[in-house]
């Protein structure tokens, strides 16, 4: 086992507990990151930027299940509210750089909402809960016409950004390559904050917790608000970058390869110190 000394308060804190090294690998891999497009063709590029899509959802689900120990089995139900609220708000005139983050605050209220009855459960009965509720949301686009076009689904606005268009697959990689590098520093700014080590400390202890004054509900739906914060942004992104949604894109299938993906990849459980 390795054992680092901290000397300062500034160093506990710091991201890169390693220093330099860590800095450096991080440096190569947003290099290669900046420069693939130039090497890389269409198809690959397309690819990427999937990878950088479901790479923010699972920023989301890190949130909730890596921080706050949440096991979710609706998490398509939220990539689906945030890709039709987007959808949405622009075909009402709202330019995309104010739709994606109403979009993903709509998605954040949403996992609110829904999270205060189901996050009284535990484990498997937590999970069939939220699965519950991505079978809801799925009926519910699939029956709500008027704002998702119904099982017909609907067609997806062009991306336009102060009159610049976003249609090229390259531009689309940049945007959504910001946007994961914004959401995994956000990610770790929460981890570090207050509210990110009352997550961790309900996450090891629900009983430890509530004796130091955690109140474990109000963290619990924090958690899955942000969770769907993040996870609305990743939707966002997806059906613009299908070009088209429909609710049979958001299955519980769906849920279960984010589940998979950060699995294999490894959940991250930070430190509550």
């Amino acid at each position: 086992m390795r054992y680092t000394l901290r000397k300062s308060y500034a160093q506990d804190t710091r991201i890169f507990k390693d220093g330099l090294p860590q800095y450096a690998w991080y440096l190569g891999i947003l290099l290669v990151a900046l420069l693939a497009p130039a090497f890389l063709g269409v198809h690959l590029v397309s690819q990427l930027t999937f990878i950088l899509i479901f790479a923010i959802a699972g920023v989301g689900f890190q949130i909730s299940l890596g921080f706050c120990g949440l096991l979710s089995l609706g998490q398509a139900g939220f990539l689906a509210i945030g890709g039709y609220a987007c959808v949405f708000l622009e075909r009402k005139g709202l330019p995309f750089p104010l739709a994606l983050p109403a979009a993903a605050m709509i998605s954040a209220f949403a996992g609110a909402a829904l999270g205060i009855p189901v996050l009284r459960l535990k484990g498997l009965y937590l999970a069939m809960a939220t699965m519950s509720l991505g079978f809801i949301i799925e009926e519910v686009a699939a029956r709500w016409t008027y704002v998702t076009g119904g099982n017909a689904g609907t067609i997806v606005p062009p991306i336009n950004i102060f009159g610049f268009p976003l249609s090229n697959d390259v531009p689309f990689y940049f945007l959504c390559l910001a946007l994961c590098l914004a959401s995994l520093r956000i990610a770790a700014n929460i981890l570090r904050s207050p509210t990110g080590r009352a997550m961790v400390a309900v996450r090891d202890s629900q009983i430890a917790a509530q004796s130091i004054g955690v109140e474990t509900s109000r963290i619990k739906t924090k958690a899955f608000a942000v969770s769907a914060f993040f996870t609305g942004i990743a939707g966002a992104l997806m059906a613009h970058k299908l070009t088209y949604v429909s609710p049979d894109q958001f299955t519980l299938s769906l849920s279960i390869e984010l589940l998979l993906m950060i699995l294999i990849s490894g959940i991250s459980l930070g430190s509550a110190r």
